[in-house]
This record gives C-alpha cells, structure tokens and sequence, in this order.
C-alpha cells in the first residue's frame, strides 16, 4: 500500500498543475484572442506584399524525324523534353529571350521552366510520351513575361530541328523543282503530239500509230511524273509540319498571385493564437501566483 502513494500523489500534482494552467489560461483569455486577430492581420499584410505575378505559356509540338521514305520514325535526342528544358534554361536562351522581352538577363532566370502535356491535359516533368511542350515564364508584367516566352518558342523551334530533317526539306524542294519543270517538258511535248495526230490525214498509217504510241509514251511519263510529285509535296509536308518542332499557341499571360491570401490569413491567425495563449498563461500564472508576505 505504501508504494503506490507516491505514485498518487504525483497525479494529484500534476492534476492541480494543469488546472491551474487552464484557470490561468481562461483569466486571460481575451490575450489569446487578440493574438489570433493580430496574426490574422499580419498573415493577410504579408500576402499583399507578395505582389502579382503573371505566368505566360507557349504551346509547342516536339518534332519527331522520320526515315527517307516516311515510313519509320528516327531517334532524336534534340526534341526530347529533357533536351528542351535544358535549350529553355540556357545562359545563352536566357540572354536572347532577355534581350527580345527588353528586361535583365537576372530578372528571367529562375523563372522558366517547362512541362509535357498529356493526351488528358495533365502536366508532368518530364513525360517522354508526350508531344506537346509547355514553356511557362513567370514575371511581374504580362507583355513581357509573353515576349520572352514567345522567343524562347521559337529560339527552341530552331535548335531541335535537327539538320538531318533541314536537308530532307532542301532534298524535296529540289525533287519538286525537277517534276514541275518534267511535268511542263512532258506537258508541251504532248500538246505537240495530240496536235500531230490532228492533222494525221497526210501521215501514213504506220507513221499515224508511232505517233499515237509516243503519246501514250508521253501521257504515261506525265502520270507518273505527278505522282512522284505528290508523294514529294506529302513528305515535304510530313518534315515541315510534324518533323520540325511547331508552335501550336503563343504565349499568353495569366494573373496569378504570388501568396494564397487564404493560407496567409489561416496561417497567421493559427501562430497568432498559439503566440497569445503562451502569453496568456505566463500573465495568468503570474496573476495567480502568492505575494510574498
């Protein structure tokens, strides 16, 4: 029995202590309170201090090469997206997008960073599946946080056509140059012939079918000289448009606050009201405690 009266009289101590703690708390309630209002305050001043800053993104399609005849895609690393955060992110892409948006190559960096986008609409880092692109540049003036934004699109565009793709579209600019010039030869010698057999009355018979034969000849040659001529125009299409890296939107600015005014307020009243009910128990403790006789 006597062993266990130590152990009773501690938790009747620290009984007494924490009601004396909580009547001390409660005397003084009105300084907990007056710390949350205060904190409240100080919470929202500071989320106006953060100011406004303003987020413009371009939209861009990452190019994807493609073998001679179009039929397989070729690897390359220069559109890849780990490779276009690091062309955005440059020194040398800082200081060109700097200069096109008229601000301080120290003012943008830090503030452009890209992200993938699903085919759900979702962002990610570094999505290799991905063929769009976000480049979002984060400033505090809209037309420049878009100009920078724009030229880092196109400043990108530029660096991931790779000159594998730029001399595929040198190569089918000529072919086509060939076929229309072909195709005008080929035109003019059938216009020559059809108007030969016109006039076909003084010609033999045998001399009639020759004739007849090298149109066929000429028709055919034309056929298949346009068809070469499609099939060019189709890929030089396919490496212009889907090769290259496009723009699919301009850079287009959006308000965003710097600090949520909401957690600032939350955040502020909580230490608030934890700082004054600290301050509340040491005044209330004092308050209570004896004077010396």
């Amino acid at each position: 029995m006597s062993g266990d009266k130590p152990a009773a009289d501690l938790e009747a101590e620290r009984e007494i202590d924490l009601r004396r703690w909580l009547d001390a708390l409660l005397s003084r309630w009105w300084i907990a309170v007056a710390g949350l209002v205060v904190g409240a305050i100080i919470g929202g001043v500071y989320s106006l201090s953060g100011g406004t800053t303003y987020t413009a993104t371009a939209l861009i399609a990452r190019g994807q090469a493609f073998s001679p005849g179009g039929n397989t895609t070729v690897l390359s690393y220069l559109s890849s997206p780990a490779a276009i955060e690091a062309y955005a992110t440059s020194p040398a892409a800082l200081r060109y997008a700097a200069a096109k948006a008229g601000i301080s190559v120290g003012e943008l960096r830090g503030h452009v960073s890209t992200s993938t986008v699903g085919e759900t609409g979702a962002t990610a880092a570094q999505n290799t599946n991905s063929v769009l692109v976000q480049i979002m540049v984060a400033l505090n003036r809209p037309r420049r946080a878009e100009d920078a934004a724009d030229a880092l699109a196109q400043l990108i565009k530029k660096e991931t056509t790779s000159g594998y793709v730029t001399q595929s579209i040198s190569i089918y600019k000529v072919r086509l140059a060939n076929f229309a010039v072909r195709l005008k030869t080929l035109q003019a010698r059938i216009n020559a012939l059809n108007k030969t057999l016109a006039s076909s009355t003084n010609l033999a018979p045998l001399d009639q079918l020759v004739v007849a034969s090298e149109l066929d000849s000429a028709e055919a040659a034309y056929g298949q000289t346009l068809d070469s001529q499609t099939t060019n125009q189709q890929l030089l299409t396919l490496a212009q448009e889907v090769e290259q890296t496009q723009i699919i939107q301009q850079a287009k600015a959006v308000k965003s606050t710097a600090r949520s005014r909401r957690s600032s307020l939350i955040f502020g009243a909580l230490i608030g009201l934890i700082v004054g009910a600290i301050v509340a128990l040491v005044v209330g403790l004092r308050a209570a405690r004896p004077s010396a006789a």
